[in-house]
């Protein structure tokens, strides 16, 4: 009878390792540390998401995209009383467009690029900016106030597919940990 040797911690650690991002991705830092959400489940291609609490769908493409509306941006009003900006998830699966992406983000100015730990996936990268002004925008020939927002973009490569996730939030240390919290919230489908 062959004897199996004892599990060692050095042993259950790479075991464990294997469940994680396969590819650790590019150079960028880990994303901060922060709660997972709580709420619904939504799984757009190879990932489910939580939806938020307070976040309502908003719409649904045929191809299973998905947006989420939350509550008006604290501070994002208009300096006329206009309606503040609200908070959005927006999650896009886009197929068979992954084959030759590495993690890396097209850098830009004034951002925070990392890399977050989601199981399954081969690799999940996140980019934050911010704009700190609120300005009024153009659309579809009628202006409208657009506040203060922080923005996030958490892109997940599993095999030849990506979800790219958007998220419209606080600016600052608050929208980073938000976003954070939906990074942390996502798994891959098997």
């Amino acid at each position: 009878m062959r004897r199996r040797a004892p599990l060692t911690a050095l042993a259950l650690a790479g075991a464990l390792a294997l469940t994680a991002c396969s590819d650790p991705g590019p150079d960028y830092p880990s994303l901060p540390d922060a709660a997972p959400l709580e709420g619904a489940p939504i799984s757009v291609g190879p990932v489910t998401l939580v939806q938020p609490e307070g976040f309502e769908a908003y719409s649904a493409s045929e191809e299973g995209d998905q947006n989420l509306v939350g509550p008006p941006i604290e501070g994002s009003e208009g300096p006329d009383g206009e309606e503040g900006t609200s908070s959005n998830i927006q999650v896009r699966h886009l197929a068979g467009e992954g084959t030759e992406w590495d993690g890396e983000l097209e850098e830009r100015e004034g951002q925070q690029l990392f890399v977050a730990d989601v199981d399954g996936a081969d690799v999940a990268s996140v980019r934050f900016s911010e704009r700190t002004e609120g300005e009024y925008v153009e659309i579809n020939d009628q202006e409208y106030w657009s506040g203060p927002v922080g923005k996030g973009e958490i892109r997940v490569k599993v095999g030849d597919d990506i979800v790219a996730i958007h998220v419209i939030t606080s600016p600052g240390d608050s929208g980073l940990e938000f976003v954070s919290s939906v990074a942390e919230s996502l798994t891959v489908r098997d």
